[in-house]
């Protein structure tokens, strides 16, 4: 609970029976939080001020006499103000000359100015008004501060919305320099080796190559290709997920035989675990997919030969873990800060001279966050790599 703010309003005077008289009269009207307290002379109402602003009180009225010995009452407001600028002034005096009038409403914040002896109602009429006119002030303060910082956190998020802009802005332009470059590459690979047929005078022992190279450049070609619309549709369209219930068993049998010729090619080994209790998964189908055949994808491409990969799945009560780990290379420190990204080159290679798009890990991430999940890598350089998966239940 915020402790409630505490007040001072004190009256200076060099003669005791004034003060006292003061006191008396404004005993029963300032209750808290105002607190009365009195000074005789100037410089003990500088000390008390000095005290009170210690405990942390805040001074909103000072009532003056004007005449007074060593320090006048306009000079006391002035050293007021230097201390506390908010405090008003009051004059309470029997003589008072322009110029020190003048001094106090310039300096001393001065609200107004009652000859001895007072009047009781007009006295407690002004102190009113300047408590009711500094508790204004310090709302208006208040509320200005506040604006300013709604302004201010605004104006934060409406720079990092424009940085963002300005990034996703360039990362399109990036993409399109990406696309014009690594689709060129391919593709003049192509009609390089269309070319060289096309000048032979017939079939000879170089052709199993070129035809070769060509059928290598149109998968690498059409795999970007397919990357580039998968990102595009699923960054640009938020649609509702359709979710079902999948037999993650039959998916990664599925995946198993799609990917059997290239693990059998370098003679690696797929494995699959799961629990005998595992029930079915509800997940987007398509999706979920597409995560496992893009982890698969590329424990196969970035494991040497005669090695193993598996695909591991348990669940607890509330989420699903599912891993994909290899016996590959692995990931340095580096790779792992920018492993998600896309269009990264990292420092391990595919192992058989297969093609990657550098987009395969950044959909992934996608499509995982998009169905809820999270995706995290854990990897010693050299010593393989396993990504894990969770999703909750």
């Amino acid at each position: 609970m915020k402790e409630q703010t505490k007040y001072l309003v004190l009256c200076v005077d060099d003669e005791k029976i004034i003060l006292d008289s003061l006191k008396k009269e404004l005993q029963a009207f300032l209750h808290p939080p105002y607190t009365l307290e009195v000074a005789q002379g100037g410089e003990d109402a500088l000390e008390v001020i000095r005290e009170f602003m210690e405990d942390d009180y805040e001074v909103p009225l000072v009532i003056t006499d004007y005449i007074m010995p060593k320090m006048k009452g306009d000079q006391l407001l002035r050293s007021i103000s230097e201390v506390s600028p908010q405090t008003f002034g009051i004059l309470l005096t029997g003589q008072a000359d322009l110029e020190g009038v003048r001094n106090s409403v310039r300096y001393g914040r001065l609200q107004s100015f009652l000859l001895k002896p007072w009047d009781t109602v007009d006295l407690k009429g002004d102190i009113q008004k300047t408590l009711n006119l500094y508790q204004q002030e310090k709302q208006i303060k208040l509320q200005n501060e506040h604006l300013q910082e709604m302004v201010a956190t605004k104006t934060q998020e409406l720079i990092v919305q424009n940085q963002q802009l300005i990034d996703l802005n360039h990362e399109k332009d990036n993409l399109m320099g990406i696309v014009a470059h690594d689709l060129r590459s391919p593709i003049n690979n192509i009609v390089g080796c269309l070319e060289l047929v096309r000048l032979s005078a017939g079939l000879n022992e170089d052709m199993p190559m070129y035809f070769g190279i060509i059928n290598k450049e149109i998968d690498r070609a059409f795999d970007l290709i397919e990357d580039l619309l998968v990102i595009s549709k699923y960054n640009a369209l938020e649609k509702e997920l359709t979710l079902e219930a999948i037999d993650v068993r039959v998916l990664v049998g599925k995946l198993f035989l799609m990917f059997a010729q290239k693990a059998e090619a370098k003679n690696i080994n797929l494995h699959f675990e799961a629990p005998t209790d595992m029930q079915d998964f509800q997940t987007e189908k398509d999706m979920f997919e597409r995560i496992l055949e893009n982890l698969l994808s590329n424990a196969i491409k970035f494991s040497p030969f005669d090695k193993n990969i598996w695909i591991k799945i348990t669940h607890s009560s509330t989420e699903w873990l599912i891993s994909v780990q290899d016996e590959g290379q692995g990931f340095s420190e580096a790779d792992k800060q920018k492993v998600f990204q896309k269009f990264q080159k990292l420092s391990a290679l595919p192992t058989a001279g297969e093609t990657s798009t550098g987009l395969g890990l950044s959909i992934t991430k996608i499509f995982t966050e998009r169905l809820g999940g999270q995706i995290r890598l854990e990897s010693t350089q050299g010593k393989g790599s396993t990504f894990v998966l969770t999703f909750p239940i």
